[in-house]
């Protein structure tokens, strides 16, 4: 698990999108803490649900793809928290399992209008250090 985070650290700072995994996992927590208190389930259960390495996988290295993901801080804010959403949605109402993946595939194509609606600089990865410095 720290292995896990470290490069997810490592490549979130890289691609300037960290912000991205915590709205999504803020978006993804306050759900599953609402919905325990709705059903009236020890915090037990939604920390344990927040745990899961697949989340960690999800939120780090897929949700925050840089170029899949809106340019603007706000624009990823509503995409992470539309995604949390969807995807607690088809997981808790419609018993769906890969319920995020499928709310992410669901999603993905918002992003053009997101980024239609919210302009920002566009991502684009720089030059490794090594191809830069011998020229």
């Amino acid at each position: 698990m720290a292995l896990l985070s470290f490069f997810a650290i490592l490549v979130l700072h890289a691609a300037r999108r960290s912000d991205m995994a915590l709205f999504f996992l803020g978006s993804h927590a306050a759900l599953l803490l609402a919905l325990a208190y709705w059903l009236g389930d020890p915090l037990a259960i939604p920390l344990h649900q927040l745990q899961s390495g697949s989340l960690l996988i999800f939120a780090f290295f897929m949700i925050s793809d840089p170029r899949t993901s809106p340019d603007a801080r706000l624009g990823r804010f509503l995409f992470a928290a539309s995604v949390a959403i969807l995807g607690h949605y088809l997981a808790f109402f419609m018993q769906m399992r890969p319920a995020l993946y499928i709310a992410l595939i669901a999603i993905s194509p918002l992003t053009l209008l997101i980024d239609r609606i919210l302009p920002a600089e566009r991502f684009a990865w720089g030059r490794p250090a090594s191809q830069g410095a011998s020229r």
